[in-house]
């Protein structure tokens, strides 16, 4: 649940600045959440109700980048995911987004040379960037205690 509201959360930011054109193309942020609402749905999980907020800034280059670099971070390990759950017998669990994440994750070098470009033309600070990064990880971090047993 907390990687459905992540994903929301920065689909939401990214929609809401005309510069991420590319950044959107590349990250396809409507398929990502349809395939995890999906996956959700298919396990009787209602949409998330959980709060995410890492306070990004949608008008904010350095916001961005760093939360497309946590995105396409998380294709990594929706990769690895993905080959143990069709390695372990468990094709029964619903993949749509796992599977959807690995074939991101071979978008890594058209996402490093569009950080680039966009830092470039945008005069990004880069240590906004990592601020805004470890932001999001925190987050992530604060919302997976919140989804822990026993936590409200």
């Amino acid at each position: 649940m907390i990687l459905a509201s992540f994903h929301q959360y920065v689909a939401q930011k990214m929609q809401q600045n005309p510069h991420n054109e590319n950044l959107n193309d590349l990250l396809q942020p409507s398929i990502i959440v349809e395939a995890i609402s999906t996956d959700l749905a298919l396990l009787g999980i209602k949409s998330p109700a959980l709060r995410f907020d890492a306070g990004l800034a949608s008008d904010n280059m350095a916001d961005m980048v760093a939360a497309a670099y946590v995105w396409m971070g998380s294709s990594m390990g929706a990769k690895v995911l993905h080959h143990w759950l069709q390695q372990h017998d468990y094709q029964h669990l619903p993949t749509h987004y796992y599977a959807h994440m690995r074939t991101l994750g071979r978008q890594w070098r058209t996402f490093m040379q569009q950080a680039d470009l966009l830092a470039q033309q945008h005069h990004i600070s880069q240590q906004r960037c990592v601020n805004s990064a470890n932001a999001l990880f925190n987050e992530l971090i604060a919302g997976a205690g919140r989804c822990a047993p026993g936590e409200e």
